[in-house]
């Protein structure tokens, strides 16, 4: 049975874990400071059943910090890295022992109040706080290469999550159900990349994000075949020395062939094409954990995350409530029947009420139009209230209604809706969703 790089725990006993890497989140509402204490202390436990090390048990003066203004974060990376991590927004600095985040996307404090962390904020910080206990716990952390060192991160940051109940499962969730799509695609442009790719820190023509995902997902695969608590001990009991990752690769190569797979790049491959990956996302962020969704964008970007089940050709109906807060914009978006010809896309916002364009795609996906369809005011769409939506389409027309206000009706004759939907929201915009429900007659 696959296993959902789920938590294992080590033989080695470790009791309770205190988070005693200083947390320094002042900028931030109480409840949200409470939050990221909590992170870092499960990020600590997390950390040390993996490893076999009490990593809270060691003295230094390990801090994490998260800025809710990026020039402050900038201002550290250029004073400690001269820039270096100037676009990740997140670092941990081994010679200072420092983890700084920057709120990412950046909200207002208004907005945070009302909604909380975005959960990208909430996986960089389980990440860097990764890092700074793994330099804790191993003495020759500088030795491991790129793979072990952010396979550890991506992997470990987002267990510690789960186990807070801050993320779901990782095929339900729209940030690793992404990551699956990400390896694959690395797959599809790569049909060589493989195990040995990993281990041997193959990094050309491939994006930083490809790296963490298939180095996170290749730490989860380990611990499902029962190779890693092998791989981590002799990762601790090698030393250092320019030898170092090549010993470690074969001490790898070793872990898991004892465990029993003999042919590694077929077996990790055909574990990845296992999962069903409920979510694809495009310019993150929406959470789907929990009975309320949180859905920001970047300040450059529109955020898609599209679901994987299809509406069909048929009569279908769509229910569920939006609130959408006030920001520089204040757009969600409800996405219809995504094809490789385009797709409908339900704007919603205090300002406008509902506007319905079609976008059809030229060129492949490399350009668009964007063909307004309809446009109607909406008196009931307030700022920063729950708004229910019901949209259902009746042969060949679209029938949106909002609350109790006069539906909104369209002729889609002409318009293929037989794809995906999905959930949008503008650049510079932030809401939230609750008890989305799609039905196929």
């Amino acid at each position: 049975m696959l296993v959902r790089w789920m938590m294992v725990v080590l033989s080695v006993c470790v009791g309770l874990v205190r988070a005693d890497i200083e947390v320094r989140v002042g900028e931030f509402p109480p409840e949200q400071q409470d939050e990221i204490r909590a992170i870092v202390a499960q990020v600590e436990q997390t950390c040390s059943e993996f490893f076999g090390v009490d990593v809270a048990s060691i003295v230094d003066n390990a801090s994490l910090e998260l800025h809710m203004q990026y020039k402050d974060y900038e201002r550290l990376d250029r004073e400690l890295n001269d820039g270096a991590f100037r676009r990740h927004w997140s670092f941990a600095n081994f010679g200072v022992m420092q983890g700084h985040v920057a709120l990412q996307p950046p909200l207002e404090y208004s907005v945070l109040r009302e909604v909380g962390l975005p959960l990208q904020t909430k996986i960089m910080v389980a990440d860097v706080a990764v890092y700074l206990c793994t330099y804790r716990a191993f003495r020759n952390s500088a030795s491991h290469p790129d793979w072990l060192r952010q396979g550890l991160s991506g992997y470990l940051g987002s267990e510690a999550l789960r186990e807070l109940g801050i993320m779901g499962e990782l095929e339900k969730e729209p940030w690793t159900s992404e990551e699956i799509h990400t390896i694959r695609r690395l797959f599809e442009d790569k049909p060589d990349y493989d195990v040995m790719s990993i281990l041997d820190g193959e990094e050309e023509d491939i994006s930083d994000g490809r790296l963490g995902s298939v180095r996170g997902a290749f730490i989860g695969w380990l611990i499902d075949i029962e190779a890693f608590e092998e791989m981590i001990s002799e990762a601790r009991r090698l030393g250092g020395g320019s030898t170092y990752e090549e010993r470690l690769k074969q001490a790898t190569l070793d872990a898991i062939k004892n465990a029993g797979v003999d042919s590694p790049e077929l077996t990790f491959r055909t574990w990845i094409d296992a999962f069903e990956p409920e979510w694809n996302e495009t310019y993150r962020s929406l959470t789907t954990h929990g009975d309320v969704w949180l859905h920001t964008a970047w300040d450059s970007n529109n955020a898609y995350c599209w679901n994987r089940q299809e509406l069909g050709d048929g009569d279908w109906e769509m229910t569920g409530s939006v609130k959408i807060y006030k920001r520089d914009k204040a757009q969600l978006n409800i996405l219809l029947g995504r094809t490789d010809e385009g797709f409908v896309s339900v704007a919603l916002g205090p300002s406008f009420g509902v506007t319905v364009f079609d976008r059809r795609y030229e060129q492949g996906d490399q350009k668009s139009r964007w063909i307004r369809l309809k446009n109607q005011e909406l008196k009931s769409l307030e700022m920063g209230e729950w708004v229910d939506f019901k949209i259902s389409k009746r042969r060949s027309r679209l029938i949106i209604k909002i609350n109790r206000e006069r539906p909104v009706m369209i002729d889609v004759a002409g318009l293929d809706l037989d794809g995906n939907w999905g959930l949008g929201c503008q650049n510079k915009s932030a809401g939230e969703w609750r008890d989305v429900v799609v039905k196929v007659k």
